[in-house]
């Protein structure tokens, strides 16, 4: 399933420290996701698993707008947990992770 492979991913870079071969299998996932049926659902549901991959390797502009897509779709589903974390995972990105550009 999709959200085994999301879980996968996961699962490589913490058990095995692969991180490229858990980078590959989460964008993979994450190809099938867009543009699927239960899109807002698996979005919701792999968020914070495809989240801290993308964290070693992309900017972490694109953690922000990650988090921020989950965040929509799982308000979009009703699913207040992922949606509560992934607004965690935003706020935290913004804090940390994004620098101070007006000074």
């Amino acid at each position: 399933t999709i959200s085994g492979l999301a879980f996968v991913s996961h699962a490589l870079l913490f058990y095995s420290d692969d991180v490229l071969l858990a980078a590959r299998v989460g964008r993979i996932a994450e190809s099938l996701i867009s543009g699927n049926i239960h899109e807002h659902s698996l979005r919701a549901k792999s968020t914070q698993m495809t989240n801290s991959i993308k964290v070693l390797i992309e900017p972490f502009q694109v953690t922000v707008d990650h988090c921020l897509n989950g965040y929509n779709s799982a308000k979009i589903v009703g699913d207040i947990d992922n949606a509560m974390l992934c607004g965690l995972l935003y706020c935290i990105s913004c804090l940390f992770f994004i620098p101070d550009l007006t000074g």
